[in-house]
């Protein structure tokens, strides 16, 4: 479970498979001051998983920024629309870009996210980035976390004002909303504030749209170390592997939603079935999951439309199958193409699952694939 959650959160690894690093050489010319220069980075075939803050646990040129060696203006991407260049140059013209421009150059991209009204999440993580050049000075560091964690809370509202509630009134976040919460709960551990931080994650576990069985491990880790009165930086590796079934009544106790939705509309048994994680198909029956929910999306087409069944027939999972038709699945569970199980299995060619399902009585339209 820990490599999926570490998969899932870690926003800056690489998709290579490949070990290394690679030097990157741009020449660019300052749209602020017309200054010509080159500029050096490195780009890392494999980054090993990261801090808790999402600090890559690998050389910092991996994730630097070009910045303009005679100005200072951040390059916050290649081609910046003509409009914004214009709100560009007045801050990056004025006294109080002056004042900053010893400052790291997140901490300048946070303050031109500012200056040029971008939304709360983008301009969170620059002040998140600042704060990993910084933390060897204390104020500094602390005013990165305070203006990261405002910028992160701004964007949950952004957020709430956004999100979009499916026919059974449920919602999902997404990845960044998720990267955002967590966030949050960590810049406060980090700061100290260790019973905010408490009640942070305590809150989230049972809030609407958190997918615990992507996230719960790290919730109840950083619990951990808030508990233990711990500050320091601590990195997606330590997550401990722990027992699945321990992990799932900590989740419970704190009230988690078992039928939360993830951004295609699967619920943790949609995931578990699809995964073939039979003991946690289990759990989350026994603790009460919805056996039948018919996951539901929006822009994904209607041929989405599965059940948890589905999921198990479709990625070939008989004994998690079994499980599920034992807790009262409906064997002719139809998807929005009108396919049940059995169809699914039969056009497969997947003679094991196939016959599982025939003792059930179940029915479909196409015969074994041979």
């Amino acid at each position: 479970m820990k490599r999926t959650l570490i998969v899932s959160l870690v926003i800056l690894v690489s998709a290579a498979t490949a070990l290394g690093h690679w030097p990157i050489v741009k020449n660019l010319t300052c749209p602020i001051c017309a200054h010509k220069f080159t500029w050096r980075s490195v780009w890392s075939g494999f980054l090993p998983p990261p801090r808790l803050d999402l600090k890559p646990n690998d050389v910092a040129d991996v994730w630097k920024i070009p910045e303009c060696t005679q100005c200072g203006f951040v390059f916050y991407r290649d081609d910046i629309d003509p409009n914004e260049i214009s709100g560009c140059a007045i801050l990056a013209k004025s006294e109080e870009f002056r004042r900053i421009r010893a400052r790291p150059s997140y901490y300048r991209l946070g303050r031109l996210y500012e200056h040029l009204g971008k939304n709360g999440y983008d301009t969170g993580m620059a002040f998140l980035r600042a704060s990993w050049q910084e933390e060897g000075r204390a104020k500094p560091y602390r005013e990165n976390l305070d203006k990261c964690l405002f910028h992160l809370r701004r964007s949950l509202t952004e957020a709430a004002e956004e999100k979009k509630a499916d026919a059974d009134g449920n919602w999902a976040g997404g990845p960044a909303w998720h990267r955002a919460q967590l966030l949050i709960g960590e810049i406060l551990r980090l700061k100290g504030e260790h019973e905010d931080a408490i009640r942070h994650f305590e809150s989230l576990i049972s809030t609407e749209g958190f997918l615990a069985l992507h996230y719960g491990e790290v919730v109840i880790f950083e619990l951990e170390l808030c508990r233990n009165k711990d500050s320091k930086p601590h990195s997606y590796d330590e997550l401990r592997e722990g027992n699945i079934q321990n992990l799932w009544q900590a989740l419970k106790g704190y009230g988690v939603n078992l039928d939360a939705r993830d951004n295609i509309g699967q619920t943790p048994l949609h995931q578990a079935a699809w995964l073939g994680h039979k003991e946690m198909v289990q759990l989350l029956l026994q603790s009460g999951a919805k056996v039948n929910t018919v996951m539901r999306t929006t822009g994904h087409g209607a041929t989405a439309c599965f059940a948890p069944l589905h999921n198990a027939v479709i990625g070939g999972r008989s004994e998690v199958g079994k499980v599920l038709l034992a807790n009262g699945a409906d064997p002719n569970a139809k998807d929005g193409r009108g396919l049940t199980p059995l169809d699914h299995a039969a056009m497969r060619g997947d003679r094991v699952v196939f016959e599982i399902l025939n003792t059930t009585g179940a029915e479909g339209q196409y015969e074994l694939r041979q």
